[in-house]
Formats: structure tokens, sequence, C-alpha cells
């Protein structure tokens, strides 16, 4: 009788287990869809706001061109004045990001 008892109490417990992980894996799949959406919004708010979409092309871009590498005569010709200009744009092209998307975020709010 006690043997019968702890075998079904081993089964009720399995099954709390599997419930409890089934509704995880629903939860995960529904952060999953929830991110989609927010993304969704996110880019129509952009399209909505085509300036704000230009300027953090271009942000975007200035930071790409500071990635690639520096090609010989381009380091000839610019040699220091690169180092310090390129560390002051990277600063910038941050700020101006930061400030693209809080632009961004208020349109979108309004």
């Amino acid at each position: 009788m006690d043997q019968e008892r702890d075998q079904v109490r081993e089964v009720e417990d399995a099954r709390r287990r599997v419930a409890e992980d089934v509704r995880n894996v629903a939860e995960n799949a529904n952060v999953v869809d929830r991110a989609k959406e927010t993304v969704d919004d996110r880019m129509q708010q952009m399209r909505e706001n085509p300036i704000g979409m230009l300027i953090a092309g271009a942000a975007v871009g200035v930071l790409i061109g500071l990635v690639l590498p520096v090609s010989r005569s381009e380091s000839k010709r610019m040699g220091p004045i690169t180092r310090e200009a390129g560390s002051e744009v990277v600063r910038r092209g941050g700020e101006v990001i930061k400030e693209t998307i809080s632009a961004t975020k208020v349109s979108g709010a309004g």
C-alpha cells in the first residue's frame, strides 16, 4: 500500500514538472512573438519618420567606414590626424545614434 502511494506521488510530481516545463516553453514562445511585434512596431515608426531614418543611416555608415581597413595612401596622407579625428567621430556618432533613437521614440509616442 505504501509503495503504491509513493508511486502515485512520483507520477503526480512528474506530471507537475512536465506541466511546468510546458508552461515555460509556451511563455518563451510568447516572448519571441512579442519581440517580433516590438521590432515590427519600431520599423513602422522608422518608416513614419524618414528624417530620423536618414540620420541613423548616415551615422551607421560613418561607423562602418571607420571599421573598414585603411589603405596605405590614406595612412600616409592622413597619419596622426586620422587617429584623433576617428576617435572623435566614433564618440559623436554614438551620440547621434542615441539622439536619433530618442527622437524616434518621442515622435512615435505622439
